[in-house]
């Protein structure tokens, strides 16, 4: 949604998403590691849900100095059940019962301001906070985690144009991704979260025709990099 004030624009946006999956599994080459006699058999249902929204204010775009500020939230909610039955058990065995909620809130901005003749600086920044909380349930124990973070997300670049056509930038990024709880290790599977440092150095200059061009050396720093692996349960572990 655009609203237009001016030389200003405010838009907003908001987005749902769900999704359900449930499928069932043939145990029984683990029976005897999940305590099952034969004919096991694993019912396995995971529920997605994620609610998105942001607001932006920018300004400026005629003018010599632009700019932009906005807010965003964002919540995941992620569930899942695991129940297991086989020939000797009249009802269901619970063997995992996890939710997981992650939730952001952040504040953004950018300016672009003129240095010199041709030169332009680019100044941005993120300030977010972000949580995640798990409630699992393994066998009957049951474990509740939870982990909060506040930082802020920079970024600085410089842009010479030394004619209409060309352009040659300097720019520095950072980006954060969460870190997190494993879903069921919820004392050893805490993890940090991924930071991201990028450099790059490049041109974009305007052939003749439809001909562009352009190049850029880049520089990445990837620190406390997350993988996942899957148990032998079929839950991921970080």
């Amino acid at each position: 949604m655009l609203f237009r004030s001016g030389a200003s624009d405010l838009t907003a946006s908001v987005g749902i998403i769900g999704h359900e999956v449930k499928s069932g599994l043939d145990a029984n080459a683990s029976a005897a590691a999940l305590g099952a006699s034969a004919s096991a058999f694993v019912e396995d249902r995971r529920r997605y849900r994620v609610l998105d929204g942001e607001l932006r204010l920018s300004g400026g775009k005629a003018a010599a100095v632009q700019w932009l500020t906005g807010l965003s939230y964002l919540h995941a909610d992620s569930r899942q059940d695991s129940t297991l039955t086989d020939g000797a058990s009249v009802l269901p065995r619970q063997l995992l019962a996890w939710r997981q909620q992650v939730a952001e809130a952040a504040l953004f901005g950018e300016v672009t301001l003129p240095l010199l003749p041709h030169i332009r600086a680019v100044a941005g920044g993120r300030l977010f906070h972000w949580g995640i909380e798990n409630l699992a349930g393994l066998n009957a124990v049951n474990a509740r985690n939870s982990r909060h973070k506040v930082g802020i997300t920079p970024s600085l670049a410089l842009q010479w144009r030394p004619g209409s056509a060309a352009m040659i930038f300097a720019r520095y990024a950072s980006a954060f991704r969460p870190g997190g709880l494993s879903p069921i290790h919820s004392n050893a599977g805490v993890y940090d979260s991924d930071e991201l440092a990028n450099y790059e150095l490049g041109g974009r200059s305007a052939g003749p025709g439809r001909l562009c061009l352009s190049a850029t050396l880049y520089h990445t720093r990837w620190i406390h990099r997350s993988e996942e692996h899957t148990t032998e349960l079929q839950s991921p572990m970080y």
